[in-house]
């Protein structure tokens, strides 16, 4: 399994044999990427990541694992995004910052327990489901603070600025008026 999860597994070539399918180097290259990533990625990811094989063979390896539910699709705006999906990494969901694009993988048995006891209360047998969170990240917020904080501090500063040429325009005019007095 990748970095995040450890899991024990059927191969991939195993799964495949199940359905009388083979195992091509492009669905291997394909599946690989997926493997080692810890986020979901977009089509355009995996194509980067599979630099030896083209963007068809990409879309047609996506297609045949999603057929063989060995990836899910996560819907993030108008983007797809694909990951691994059980048996090859746990049942998990996703925390999407909207800023940075970043997806933190999250195992929630809270959310499991809540989706539980609302299958039973409506008597709905759920088959599947999915729970996406978008929001902004911590250090996308800490960014967005820091910027505020920058700006708030300029704004000051210039005010600042602002008042001394006005104190000195003033000062200036004054003691015009002065002179202008004395002249007369």
């Amino acid at each position: 399994c990748n970095k995040l999860y450890t899991c024990n597994i059927m191969t991939l070539d195993d799964l495949f044999k199940q359905h009388n399918l083979r195992l091509t180097k492009p669905r291997q290259q394909v599946f690989d990427a997926l493997q080692k990533s810890d986020v979901p990625l977009t089509i355009s990811d995996i194509a980067k990541k599979c630099k030896n094989i083209n963007r068809t063979s990409v879309y047609r390896a996506l297609v045949a694992f999603n057929d063989l539910k060995i990836i899910s699709i996560v819907h993030v705006g108008w983007k797809n995004y694909y990951e691994l999906a059980e048996p090859f990494i746990p049942h998990h969901h996703h925390l999407y910052c909207i800023r940075c694009q970043n997806a933190t993988p999250i195992q929630t048995p809270e959310l499991e327990q809540l989706i539980s006891y609302l299958s039973r209360k409506y008597s709905f047998l759920v088959i599947d489901h999915h729970f996406e969170l978008e929001g902004i990240c911590q250090k996308c917020q800490q960014k967005q603070q820091l910027i505020k904080d920058t700006s708030k501090t300029s704004q000051s500063q210039n005010q600042n600025q602002q008042s001394n040429t006005n104190r000195q325009s003033s000062s200036a005019a004054s003691r015009a008026r002065e002179s202008a007095r004395d002249s007369a």
